[in-house]
């Protein structure tokens, strides 16, 4: 008899087993307690969805085991083996990698000069799609399953008319969540028209908070507004509001003072660990566990929060005592979490990427270029889920992707 699971990458908080089984095959957090002998808990790992598994020569635990998976859904059996699981069954249709987000750059132009972001080019030439093939990207992303938009940038709100493109992806059947990525200098004067037009939710790049620091961080001096944007978003009761920061060394003063917005606000902070692209790879960033403890010794022991914004991406989040909302950590590099990844990106010349690590693998604009159909567009969609890597290589190979994170939109 062969066996394989119905979910691959999902092995953790089975609650309707009378044992707790936390485990991954790869690198992975463990959230519950093991409580499993050694030998069956290794065949386990054997079953990863990746291949059938003939357990006539396991353990008796660990055939009982299996089988009682089996028996609750878990688990699926075959008197011969089964046919191979595809790239896009693995990354697409499995729960725990399924792909619920695009990330998409709708313009490389940006009012900001960040160290880690950008460098100034102003004569640069800054590509864009126009709404009409924004539209069509769109509803093919959406008919494969995607439900939820975030605009990056360089600054979407550069673009004109971003209220126009939000209202277009909010009547596409199929997406649920527009979110804006944003440096917040331009949001108040547009926040209106943008949550007329139905966007979910907002994510504030706040990297200082006060003027000669911000400017030295963003290389323009515009805190003041950033700031009124920030708190134009918080007084808007159902937009939901994070803030979002990269924490370099030699910043901790600013980062003790942005962990306070989630203390005195509404508005989650989540610090972004530093890519190792572009400008990115020439600074030093601070690893979550750095952080952690400098937020420790002054704010006290956080409670570890649990599911509450799970949907959104791979950020761990905790409160500490006193605080209204979360302080959220983005590790990719220290903390790799690629097994849970569960968004591809659209960067601004309309190149798809299913890793931020490596070079784009779809070009939807030559697609419509060349007068590609809508079936073109998502078979080039599916094959960008279907080739997306395992995990990066970031730490432990030169980084393939030689672009800015201008270029490639956060």
């Amino acid at each position: 008899m062969y066996y394989r699971l119905k979910e691959p990458w999902a092995f953790r908080g089975w609650k309707k087993l009378p044992f707790a089984v936390c485990a991954m095959a790869g690198e992975k957090k463990h959230e519950e307690p093991f409580l499993m002998e050694k030998e069956p808990f290794l065949e386990l790992l054997c079953c990863n969805g990746e291949e059938d598994v003939d357990i006539s020569a396991f353990s008796e635990k660990g055939k009982t085991i299996i089988k009682e998976m089996t028996e609750h859904g878990i688990m699926e059996q075959s008197e011969s083996p089964m046919q191979p699981l595809s790239s896009f069954q693995r990354y697409h249709v499995y729960p725990s990698r399924r792909i619920k987000s695009v990330h998409w750059s709708i313009t490389g132009k940006c009012n900001f000069n960040c160290r880690h972001c950008l460098v100034s080019a102003p004569n640069a030439h800054h590509p864009q799609l126009p709404l009409e093939d924004c539209k069509k990207i769109v509803r093919e992303i959406a008919s494969c399953g995607i439900r939820r938009v975030d605009l990056t940038g360089g600054e979407p709100l550069v673009r004109p008319q971003m209220h126009r493109l939000v209202a277009l992806l909010k009547e596409i059947p199929g997406i649920e969540t527009v979110v804006l990525t944003t440096n917040a200098v331009l949001l108040k004067d547009q926040l209106p028209d943008l949550l007329a037009a139905g966007l979910d939710g907002v994510n504030i790049s706040l990297n200082a908070m006060d003027r000669a620091s911000y400017r030295t961080f963003t290389g323009r001096d515009l805190f003041d507004p950033a700031r009124e944007g920030l708190l134009a978003a918080l007084d808007a009761p159902r937009l939901r509001v994070k803030v979002n920061c990269v924490p370099t060394a030699g910043r901790e003063d600013q980062l003790l003072k942005l962990a306070t917005i989630a203390r005195d606000t509404r508005a989650s902070v989540r610090f972004i660990e530093l890519m190792p692209i572009g400008m990115g790879a020439a600074l030093q960033g601070i690893a979550k566990k750095e952080l952690l403890e400098l937020f420790q010794n002054t704010f006290g022991e956080p409670e570890f929060v649990e599911g509450a914004h799970s949907i959104a991406g791979p950020a761990e989040y905790v409160r500490f005592p006193g605080f209204q909302s979360d302080i959220g950590f983005i590790s990719a590099v220290s903390h790799r979490f690629c097994e849970d990844c569960n968004r591809i990106r659209l960067t601004a010349d309309g190149k798809l990427k299913s890793c931020l690590a490596f070079p784009a693998g779809e070009d939807v604009k030559e697609i419509l270029r060349k007068d590609g159909t809508q079936q073109d567009i998502k078979d080039a969609i599916v094959r960008c889920i279907q080739n997306k890597p395992e995990h990066h290589q970031f730490g432990l190979a030169k980084t393939e992707e030689d672009r800015l994170m201008s270029q490639i939109g956060g």
